[in-house]
């Protein structure tokens, strides 16, 4: 009886152990993107432009609330600080992953940290070389 009653209880750590946390609440997200090499025919007034937009990305703070109803919302300003328009679409979590599908069917995966404070992706599209965005709870 004792040995079952170690057995069970060992089983009930391992299960909570390796059980990815609950990723449902508000976050907020920061961009990380290299600014690409600048083509050497610019002019000084276009280098000037591609400086302010790129710091303006890396400023922005895109705002994610993962509903329980596993729906999400997002909203993400422009680089220069005017308010986005609200996005929406559904979420996933399969163990670590967490995959947000927008209405068109368009899938992004975020590796949701073991201690469930952050939320990661690498995005391919759009930038050179990529970006990265990192959510943290709100």
């Amino acid at each position: 009886m004792r040995l079952l009653g170690t057995g069970i209880i060992a089983l009930s750590l391992f299960s909570a152990a390796v059980a990815a946390p609950n990723p449902v609440g508000k976050w907020n997200g920061k961009v990380q993107i290299s600014m690409p090499p600048t083509p050497p025919n610019a002019t000084p007034e276009q280098k000037a432009m591609m400086n302010k937009i790129f710091d303006g990305v890396k400023k922005m703070v895109i705002k994610l609330d993962l509903k329980a109803d596993k729906t999400f919302t997002v909203v993400s300003p422009s680089p220069d600080g005017k308010p986005g328009k609200p996005q929406s679409g559904k979420w996933a979590q399969k163990g670590n992953t967490v995959t947000l599908t927008d209405p068109k069917g368009q899938p992004q995966e975020f590796k949701l940290s073991a201690d469930g404070k952050t939320l990661t992706a690498d995005l391919k599209q759009g930038a050179p070389g990529g970006a990265k965005i990192t959510f943290t709870r709100a």
